[in-house]
């Protein structure tokens, strides 16, 4: 012990000469000072050397005679090694069960508080859920249902179309094809596009349009398309055939153009088949020559003066939610400005009609 309290003093003296020296070198510095030389590990070591046997020699003295009092005390005693051994292995598990019973106890209030609570939420979900999935289920059962009904619910399209039968669209074109039969093949393209659930009327319009009603087709498509379709395409194709055997007969030779009267026979066919969507096509050069007083319709006055004529006569009709499609207006022997004039007209009478016109166009497809 005395050699390491030499070592010990030794290793303090080095440690504040170490801590003495500078902390820092300047480069600049003119007279650097030179470390003086370390000998505190060569002067340390016979020290150490000396001490690591002795320390050695120390301990197994030191464990020697405490095994000589173990065995001196083990020969004087009356106990029975076996029994203690026992007792006191009995006497570390009620040590273990008493601080397992300690802990328990001081944990119990906060383990009852959690466990109130985890069962209290738990109940809490659990009834939000159940009444969320009861909620749910009647919701997927109605919108199935719903569904359901608008799937065997097809939607129903009432579809009206005018075709022009005056002579004034009996002209020929330049590659010598009338008017008229231009229209009458739009008119099979149209009926191609038909949807299933649809019913479709075909009016000429004639010098008396309303008076008397010329129509030309009439029919009614089944509301189910079929799995591929076949169903609809079969209709299509009858629909098609029907109307090219029947326009082959047609001459268009009337001898007016009762637009107006054609448009009242075909609202009140609207209002007798209501449907889902109600179509209006339109196949003429739209200019009004009947018994109809002149009211200059398309001419260079404003189009409100014939709008308001007709509109006090009771001649406009009632169009209210009709999509409407004007095609082939042609303006043969007319100027541009007298077309655009007739186009400003119709599109106010169908506003007044509270209609929609989407297309009015020269062409016929």
């Amino acid at each position: 012990m005395g050699l390491l309290a030499v070592i010990r003093g030794n290793l303090l003296m080095q440690k504040l000469k170490d801590e003495s020296s500078a902390a820092v070198t300047i480069d600049d510095d003119p007279t650097p000072v030179a470390p003086s030389e370390n000998t505190f590990y060569e002067e340390s070591a016979a020290l150490l050397c000396l001490t690591l046997p002795l320390l050695a020699i120390g301990m197994d003295l030191g464990a020697g005679l405490a095994l000589h009092e173990a065995k001196r005390f083990s020969a004087e005693s009356t106990e029975d090694p076996g029994k203690l051994a026992v007792a006191l292995d009995s006497v570390h598990q009620q040590m273990i069960a008493k601080l397992s019973e300690v802990t328990s106890l001081e944990t119990a209030p906060k383990n009852f508080e959690c466990g109130f609570w985890r069962d209290f939420y738990h109940s809490t979900l659990t009834h939000i859920a159940r009444n969320a999935m009861k909620k749910l289920f009647a919701l997927t059962i109605a919108s199935a249902l719903l569904f359901s009904s608008r799937v065997f619910a097809q939607e129903s399209t009432n579809m009206v179309i005018l075709v022009d039968l005056s002579k004034s669209v009996a002209v020929k074109d330049p590659p010598g094809e009338t008017l008229c039969r231009k229209n009458f093949k739009a008119i099979g393209r149209v009926l191609e596009t038909v949807p299933a659930g649809s019913r479709i009327t075909i009016l000429g319009i004639t010098a008396d349009s309303f008076g008397s009603p010329d129509i030309l087709l009439s029919a009614q498509i089944g509301s189910e398309p079929g799995y591929f379709r076949e169903k609809l395409l079969s209709a299509h194709q009858t629909l098609r055939a029907t109307w090219q055997t029947r326009s082959e007969r047609l001459e268009c030779n009337a001898r007016g153009t009762d637009i107006l009267g054609a448009l009242m026979v075909a609202s009140q066919i609207f209002k007798r088949s209501p449907a889902n969507q109600s179509e209006l096509y339109i196949f003429s050069d739209m200019r009004q020559s009947s018994r109809v007083p002149d009211t200059n319709m398309g001419g260079r006055s404003a189009p409100d003066e014939p709008l308001t004529y007709l509109s006090s006569k009771g001649l406009i009709a009632d169009l209210a939610g009709v999509r409407v499609d004007i095609l082939g207006v042609d303006n043969v022997g007319k100027d541009l400005e007298s077309w655009h004039a007739l186009h400003t007209f119709w599109q106010q009478y169908f506003e007044n009609a509270r209609a929609r016109l989407d297309q009015y166009s020269i062409l016929a497809n």
